[in-house]
């Protein structure tokens, strides 16, 4: 991989990880609004930008990796001891912690949410009857196309993220293309165009994430599968483009009068031809094309 395409990847997975960090933030609470999504995208924009020149690339990623070793390095020696990556782990492992309570809170308090729907008449048991209405109700929206039906993709979609953020492909992702990428992706969960993205919808673009990740999983594995196919003759295609400049070298130093030579020179010459036979390439184009793979 180029440095060039790598850069394009890198201020693009930026991008693409910022609009997803927006959307799980506001999928711990209740319906998401564009300005909603625009107001956490300010702030992701800021924390991104490590060097605040209005563009996320490969130097904001240089500018959070120093920014990283200079908080490890309590002292200020120019290097990290062994006790202060033992600090920063444990700093790490306590932030994580408190992460997971906070997400067990959460997950407490969007249960009670869901159950005081469910119990309609508030007697604090949920009937039969209120299993049904809400079954009902989940069909009928289901039934109106409310589930993501002009499809897309969730907020994680990497492809298609990565293609929206940094459309020009420069590498850099400007505040104009992440605020085009929060709309389109916005837009794309927002189904039934109303302005709003309720929990369904959210729920729907999650479901279209898992069934996109599990085809990239299974196009990994296949081009897994096909690269070990490839590389055995690739290294074959290697070694005789060696073999092809190793005759041309020995037939530019070999004399011709000579008998012995004669007879040499000729099965080098015709071993050269059945090497470029095999190739159905010329010796200089051969050696191009290894060059460019």
């Amino acid at each position: 991989m180029n440095s060039k395409t790598f850069l394009a990847f890198s201020a693009a997975t930026l991008a693409l990880t910022g609009t997803a960090a927006i959307a799980q933030q506001q999928d711990r609470g209740g319906d998401l609004t564009l300005a909603d999504m625009k107001a956490r995208g300010d702030k992701m924009f800021a924390r991104m930008d490590a060097n605040s020149d209005g563009v996320i690339n490969a130097e904001d990623r240089e500018v959070r990796r120093q920014q990283m070793f200079a908080k490890m390095d309590t002292n200020g020696d120019g290097e990290i001891s062994q006790a202060e990556m033992q600090a920063a782990q444990e700093a790490r492992q306590q932030r994580r912690e408190q992460r997971r309570e906070a997400r067990s809170e959460r997950r407490g308090d969007r249960m009670a949410e869901r159950f005081a729907k469910l119990d309609t008449d508030g007697s604090g048991g949920v009937s039969a009857e209120e299993m049904a209405a809400k079954r009902e109700a989940r069909g009928e929206r289901a039934g109106k196309g409310k589930r993501g039906m002009r499809g897309g993709h969730g907020m994680r979609g990497g492809g298609m993220m990565m293609r929206m953020a940094d459309t020009n492909g420069d590498g850099s992702i400007t505040r104009a293309e992440f605020d085009a990428a929060i709309e389109a992706r916005f837009a794309k969960m927002d189904a039934n165009g109303d302005g709003v993205v309720t929990q369904d919808e959210r729920k729907a673009a999650r479901e279209r994430v898992v069934i996109r990740r599990r085809k990239i999983c299974t196009l990994a594995e296949e081009l897994s599968l096909r690269t070990s196919r490839l590389q055995p003759l690739y290294k074959r295609l290697e070694q005789i483009q060696q073999r092809i400049e190793d005759i041309q070298l020995q037939l530019k130093h070999m004399p011709r009068r000579s008998t012995g030579i004669r007879d040499e020179r000729g099965l080098l010459e015709r071993e050269l031809q059945e090497l470029v036979a095999m190739t159905h390439e010329s010796p200089e184009d051969l050696k191009a094309r290894m060059q460019e793979i």
